[in-house]
């Protein structure tokens, strides 16, 4: 391997754990990966206008255009009436979807999307652990997720802003 392949390979592995990093902490906020980078604007205006020492209103508007609000940026400790049954339900299918998958596609996404409770690995990981190339992780997930949505069109809803 040369340096600059070496330099690559580095930057790969970063960008890789970085992504990880925002998954998990956009899962923790509460919003999607989308909403993180203006989510995370805001917590830094907080924090460096010296907002802290002072009582801050929810109903702070993030932005001066924006119709959102400070306390829609966090997420509720419990669930909306209904909101709890549907997301179960849609879990379950979902849950369901991958136990039709082969064995090994089923341990790929479960390792990808933290679906054994654990947390999301890279691709790169999965591919060491299994002992593949981090493209043949890619191309099964691809084709697993491709399965999924042909043939359980009702978990449409999770595909709704992703591409693919």
């Amino acid at each position: 391997m040369n340096e600059y392949d070496a330099i690559a390979w580095i930057l790969e592995l970063y960008d890789e754990q970085a992504l990880v990093f925002h998954r998990a902490l956009a899962q923790e906020l509460g919003v999607d990966l989308k909403e993180l980078p203006s989510t995370m604007k805001s917590v830094r205006q907080i924090l460096f206008s010296g907002a802290l020492g002072n009582v801050i209103s929810l109903s702070t508007p993030r932005k001066d255009d924006d119709d959102f609000t400070l306390g829609d940026t966090i997420k509720a400790d419990t669930p909306t009436a209904g909101s709890s049954t549907a997301a179960d339900e849609l879990k379950r299918k979902l849950l369901t979807a991958v136990k039709d998958l082969p064995q090994r596609d089923q341990k790929i996404l479960a390792k990808l999307y933290g679906l054994d409770g654990q947390m999301p690995q890279t691709l790169a990981v999965v591919g060491a652990m299994l002992k593949v190339s981090r493209e043949r992780i890619r191309q099964v997930e691809e084709r697993s997720l491709e399965y999924i949505r042909e043939k359980y069109p009702e978990l449409k809803e999770l595909w709704s802003g992703r591409e693919g």
